[in-house]
């Protein structure tokens, strides 16, 4: 099967001149007829632009519907996408888009924090995490299986177009955008710093990150709710660029959100952030009041990624001792891994797991005696667990029985 693939060098720009103009401007700036989004022709696009004007919430419905659905699609973007997005960071300002409504059965926001959400999905179509080279490789370079004459993929120079418009685009959106960090609502306000987080990443707005990490760091440090600073400070770190700052945030959960930033992975203070939270856990459920907060974008946002984390950084049990008898206090069967039975692995690392030729020392007495304490280890679990304590004691080569572990404790100097 013979493939036309388009006569252009790598690197080279096919595009159309993609004029920058905002809102309604915008939309009368382009042919929409050679445009096109997910199903075919952006002929339809206009009007439901258009319909952000109306004061009409099943308008608006609709018109956020298509922007998701189909001008933006599972992460693709069309050549429709970045002309749409010029019409949109245009209207953010406009009065009426304040107004909260339902899509999909999701919680009422302002239509303007749906547009930003739009925005967001443009800058992440721009692939920012690709260079050029990289972009013209993956759309428009021909690949063939092995030796096979068959084709992996026809080229799509016009998905790489269309990621490169997004990208020519992206520097107008960004001001309209940032506007939107002092929007009367919270919840246009935390759209608009995840927006903005995102479109520093796309390589023609490298400029202003800068610029654009200091005001969303702003907006943090002002923000009036755990929520919302929260929110700002997971967005900073998708960035890598969470301020050291934070580790002395009067919050304790602001605190511990810094502690696991990606840029902060090892700092000494963070590590102390985290070592201090194991140690006091009965504020740690306190700390989230909104379930649906992400751990800085992890979906472990437990104690047992704590010990984990800790686990990590001090590598000397004898260090991480008081950490250790704290989650032991309050372990139980169901804990299991990574919690107990993590710092149980850690207190006898290979190879020097338990033998019988060589005394227990400090640390490990300490904790194995804090583990007897805790009747709750010891009761009989739901036999579907699947890391069960007698598992975790036989990984370190100790008995899962009672007394015989306090027998061992006991004859190693007790």
């Amino acid at each position: 099967m013979i493939i036309a693939v388009p006569k252009l060098t790598e690197g080279a720009r096919f595009r159309q001149n993609v004029v920058m103009r905002l809102g309604w401007d915008a939309l009368h700036a382009h042919d929409w007829s050679r445009l096109s989004h997910a199903y075919g022709p952006a002929t339809d696009t206009p009007a439901h632009l258009k319909r952000l004007s109306d004061d009409d919430e099943t308008a608006w419905v609709e018109t956020i519907e298509h922007l998701y659905g189909e001008v933006t699609h599972q992460s693709a973007v069309y050549s429709a996408t970045a002309p749409a997005a010029l019409v949109a960071a245009g209207l953010l300002a406009s009065p009426q888009l304040g107004q909260a409504i339902s899509v999909n059965g999701w919680q009422p926001e302002p239509v303007r924090a749906y547009l930003l959400g739009f925005l967001a999905a443009v800058a992440e179509g721009a692939e920012p995490d690709r260079t050029e080279k990289e972009l013209w490789e993956a759309y428009c370079t021909p690949r063939r299986s092995g030796a096979s004459s068959v084709w992996d993929e026809e080229p799509d120079p016009g998905g790489y177009e269309a990621v490169i418009q997004c990208r020519s685009v992206s520097p107008a959106l960004v001001d309209p955008v940032l506007q939107c960090l002092t929007d009367h609502d919270l919840r246009t306000r935390v759209a608009a710093a995840r927006t903005a987080a995102l479109l520093c990443q796309v390589p023609t707005v490298a400029s202003r990150r800068t610029e654009i990490i200091t005001l969303i760091e702003t907006h943090a440090r002002n923000a009036g709710t755990y929520y919302e600073k929260a929110k700002t400070l997971v967005e900073l770190d998708q960035i890598g660029a969470v301020n050291r700052d934070f580790l002395s945030d009067p919050d304790s959960g602001i605190r511990l959100l810094a502690a696991l930033a990606s840029n902060l992975t090892d700092d000494p203070e963070g590590t102390r952030v985290i070592l201090e939270a194991l140690a006091d856990p009965d504020q740690f459920g306190d700390w989230y009041p909104d379930p649906h907060l992400m751990l800085l974008g992890r979906d472990d946002h437990s104690p047992s990624h704590l010990v984990s984390e800790a686990v990590r950084r001090v590598p000397d049990f004898a260090e991480l001792l008081p950490t250790a008898l704290a989650v032991a206090a309050r372990a139980g069967h169901s804990t299991g891994y990574p919690d107990w039975g993590l710092l149980l692995e850690a207190a006898f690392p290979p190879p020097q797991r338990f033998s019988v030729n060589s005394p227990l020392n400090e640390a490990q007495r300490a904790y194995l005696r804090a583990l007897l304490d805790n009747s709750e280890i010891w009761r009989p679990g739901p036999p579907e667990t699947f890391w069960t304590p007698d598992k975790l004691f036989a990984l370190v080569r100790l008995p899962h029985d009672r007394q015989l572990l306090a027998a061992i404790v006991n004859s190693s100097g007790g």
